[in-house]
């Protein structure tokens, strides 16, 4: 199954013909975070960096930071998720950025669903989410179930990995703490491009 999900990865940005690469940048007070590299596409490359800076911009104030970094590339999309932990911060912060590679601009995941099928999406949002729930035998009062018809993809940080996403619940009023996991394969026919 693995090396299914590592050839499908590979022709996605083999299709795009654009792979992407970082590097490690570092502020002064030892916050890691990435700079893009994109061969042969300057512009976008110094856009996505821009907006890099400017995100981690809001942490040179404080005192002794650590920062990770991964990534996920689906075609023409890439995630870059940061982890920021900073001496005077309660608890630490994960960011979930998404770029568009054919424009270098930072996207919502709700950019990524065809606009003719985004009633159809978030109907099967809501239904995923309602049967997490029942499955952790969560009571589903009226209520809960109008919170939850109401939520939006981005209303909850979205977490991309190689077989899907994870949807991280707690990011939404009320949900919980819990995660649903959404394979590629279930959003394929919501996208408006192929990633599958």
């Amino acid at each position: 199954m693995n090396k299914i999900a590592f050839i499908s990865l590979f022709a996605a940005s083999f299709s795009f013909g654009q792979e992407v690469k970082f590097k490690n940048a570092q502020l002064e007070n030892g916050l890691v975070y990435p700079t893009a590299v994109l061969n042969g596409q300057p512009e976008i490359q110094e856009k996505i960096n821009r907006f890099l800076i400017s995100h981690v911009q809001s942490y040179s104030a404080q005192d002794m930071c650590i920062g990770q970094f991964g990534f996920v590339q689906k075609g023409s999309y890439i995630q870059i998720n940061q982890y920021v932990n900073c001496m005077e911060m309660e608890s630490s912060i994960n960011h979930y950025l998404l770029f568009d590679l054919k424009t270098g601009d930072a996207i919502p995941v709700s950019s990524m669903v065809d606009p003719t099928r985004l009633n159809d999406f978030n109907a099967f949002l809501s239904t995923r989410i309602l049967d997490h729930l029942k499955q952790k035998s969560v009571e589903i009062s009226l209520e809960l179930e109008q919170t939850v018809n109401s939520a939006r993809i981005d209303d909850f940080d979205v977490l991309f990995g190689d077989q899907g996403v994870t949807v991280m619940l707690s990011t939404f009023p009320n949900l919980g703490d819990g995660k649903l996991s959404i394979s590629w394969n279930d959003l394929q026919r919501f996208l408006k491009v192929r990633l599958v």
